[in-house]
């Protein structure tokens, strides 16, 4: 990374180029000032939300025991340590260790898992969609937690959209960007960014967008290189 490095130690889910992506384009209309990050991996979401918004407090949760100290290892290297933390802690029983109430910018990288079973114990337990846990329960599951007109954005498989509107219609929220994720121009979308806002005042149309991440030659997109430019090395833009 541009400003820090990263470690993946022995966290179950690695570096991906949804999280990437979702942390270059999770940027609100608003200075965010407690941010919520679940299912952290190594925390690199977290990392790149504490460059984006620097005076933001983010605090970081995982089930896995080892990605919690994964990611206080990273944030103990980086710039941001006084801004971070990694807490143990399972977002569907908040309550066990989350005393904050009121994050007003939340994002997430879900587990779900497309194809056979993981093949690790950890990686089950980091990917436990078909155990209780899917996307568009976020929106039930952070109720206790937020800001009276907090933001939440996502990176989820394309399928989980469905979902994802109706859950958050029964909780208040709006979707108010929506952006296709692609391999390359042309092909079907591979994931959605999405960001949804709670408020009571009328929303705005949604803004709606797509991102080619690589050119038939197998390079960054312009676009892809843009966004990524803050927080990449330029020998890894290539």
């Amino acid at each position: 990374m541009r400003h820090y490095a990263l470690m993946q130690g022995a966290c179950a889910m690695r570096i991906s180029t949804d999280a990437l992506f979702l942390g270059a384009w999770a940027r609100t209309a608003h200075t965010a000032g407690q941010v919520l990050d679940v299912g952290t991996g190594t925390g690199i979401l977290s990392l790149m939300l504490a460059q984006t918004y620097p005076s933001a407090m983010v605090t970081a949760i995982d089930i896995d025991d080892e990605a919690v100290r994964t990611a206080q290892d990273n944030f103990s290297r980086s710039p941001y340590s006084n801004r971070l933390t990694a807490l143990s802690c399972d977002i569907t029983a908040p309550e066990l260790a989350l005393p904050l109430r009121h994050y007003d910018l939340i994002v997430s990288n879900p587990p779900y898992y497309d194809g056979l079973q993981p093949a690790t114990a950890s990686l089950r337990q980091a990917r436990h969609t078909e155990e209780g846990f899917a996307p568009h329960l976020l929106f039930r599951y952070l109720e206790p937690l937020v800001a009276p007109e907090p933001t939440l954005c996502l990176v989820t498989p394309v399928e989980a959209l469905p979902l994802l509107r109706r859950e958050a219609v029964l909780h208040r929220y709006n979707l108010k960007r929506l952006c296709g994720l692609y391999h390359h121009v042309g092909q079907p979308a591979i994931r959605l960014l999405t960001q949804w806002h709670r408020s009571d005042t009328p929303s705005a149309p949604c803004l709606s967008e797509r991102l080619a991440i690589r050119t038939a030659q197998q390079r960054y997109t312009d676009e892809a290189r843009d966004l990524l430019r803050p927080y990449l090395l330029d020998e890894y833009l290539d």
